[in-house]
């Protein structure tokens, strides 16, 4: 084991023929990884298209819930993942919660979390039964 002192953002030990290298905030590399991560790029530069639900064509929409006592609101859905990823609300000096998220075309199921209990949405109309025993929302974006 000896010491490689080659870069000064790096500290790296040789064990036999694999280098652990610790880089400024980048984890633990064998040797081939960090000496790849390192190369001078000579390809071109390549656009993956996306095929995320909101893309190019995403719209504004503007969620609500009237809850002047809860503590927080948060909004849960198909676009969210439902509880991986909620949406925090904001709570208006009226009692209303809201947000603006960008939604592509399409329906999309939501719910609301109002201090952690499921709530629908009282101004939504078009509902769709959920396998839990009550409603999901539909919000459909043109």
């Amino acid at each position: 084991m000896r010491p490689n002192t080659a870069s000064p953002s790096a500290v790296s030990l040789e064990i036999s023929s694999t280098s652990i290298c610790i880089a400024a905030g980048l984890g633990y590399f064998d040797k081939r990884a960090f000496v790849e991560l390192h190369r001078p790029w000579k390809g071109k530069v390549m656009a993956k298209k996306s095929s995320s639900k909101t893309g190019t064509n995403g719209r504004t929409q503007t969620f609500s819930f009237r809850a002047p006592d809860a503590m927080s609101v948060q909004l849960v859905g198909d676009f969210t993942h439902w509880e991986e990823q909620p949406i925090n609300l904001h709570k208006g000096t009226d009692g209303i919660w809201r947000t603006t998220v960008i939604l592509g075309p399409g329906a999309h199921h939501y719910r609301f979390l109002v201090d952690g209990e499921w709530r629908d949405d009282p101004e939504c109309t078009l509902r769709e039964p959920n396998p839990y025993g009550s409603e999901n929302m539909t919000r459909m974006v043109a």
